[in-house]
Parts: structure tokens; sequence; C-alpha cells
């Protein structure tokens, strides 16, 4: 009867384990890929902007938009910087700071999405906490982050807390 007990409670466990680890498996050989080709698609459109030409600022804009979450306050911060920067480059005034800070968010955007892929490939992700995501303290974020009474926090409803780490790229902290 132990035998029984044994061998039933082992193929269970095993079981188990096998569902898990195909699920593993196959989360991480379909959404994984699909990250990699957002990643560069991000990064082919922010170093592909002509800063100098309102229209290819403006179709940089389109693409983020698209690509971007739209619930995500310092993902629309980097789309608003970018229409105040094709407003500013319209104006014939500097953008050079303005640059700068969406390329800094946009790098934390990359590696923060790096980080999420690399937690939630591990198999005890479920243990980890989820690694919280950097952002340019400047106007825009600030701007977006009050404008925005959001009940949605990285698309996920409910579980809205604070996930953003501000830094001055200007300082020592970077």
């Amino acid at each position: 009867m132990d035998n029984i007990i044994v061998a039933l409670l082992t193929s269970v466990v095993t079981a188990a384990v096998t569902i898990y680890l195909a699920s593993r498996t196959i989360f991480n050989n379909t959404v994984a890929p699909e990250r990699v080709k957002w990643r560069q698609t991000i990064k082919d459109t922010v170093v592909g902007i002509n800063y100098s030409s309102p229209q290819s600022i403006a179709q940089a804009i389109d693409i983020l938009s698209l690509n971007l979450n739209p619930f995500d306050d310092a993902d629309r911060a980097i789309i608003d910087q970018l229409n105040t920067i094709k407003v500013k480059v319209s104006d014939g005034q500097d953008v050079t700071q303005d640059r700068e800070d969406v390329f800094y968010n946009v790098a934390f955007l990359l590696k923060h999405d790096w980080e999420r892929q690399k937690h939630e490939s591990s198999l005890c992700h479920f243990k980890q906490s989820e690694p919280k995501r950097a952002v340019v303290d400047n106007v825009f974020f600030k701007n977006r982050h009050r404008i925005i009474s959001r009940k949605v926090c990285c698309g996920r409803a409910g579980q809205c807390e604070n996930r953003f780490e501000r830094v001055n790229p200007r300082c020592d902290r970077v």
C-alpha cells in the first residue's frame, strides 16, 4: 500500500514539474524573441531620428506611440518630450538637453525590459520581485505623472504601486 502511495505521489509531482517546465519553455520560446524584436525597433527608431527635421521626429513619434505602453507614465513622457522637441525644432530652438533626456529615458526603458525578460525567464521568477524602472526625473515625467490619475500601472489592472525609480542623469547617481 505504501509503495502505491509513493508511486502516485511521485507521478503527480513529476507531472506538475513537467507541466511547469514546459510552460516556461513555451513562454521563453515565444515571448522572448518578440521582445528582442521590440527592443530593436525602439533602438532603431530613436537612433534614426533626425533632430533637425520635424517630419523625422513626427515619424518617430508615430512609431513609438504604437510600440510603447499608453498606460505607462514614463512611456508617455517619452512621447510628450518628442512632441515638445518637434515644436522646438520648428521654432529653431536648441534641443540638445531634451535629446539627451530622451536617450536616457529610452535607455532606461530598454534596460528595464531586459531585466524584466531575465526575471520572467528564470525558473523561480515568482519568488523574486519584479525589477523597478528608472526614469529621468524631468518636467515631462513630472507633468505626465501628475496629469494621469491612473487605474492601470504598466498595463496591469489592480497592481498600482510605485514602479518607478527617479534619477537625474546629470548627477553622480547614474
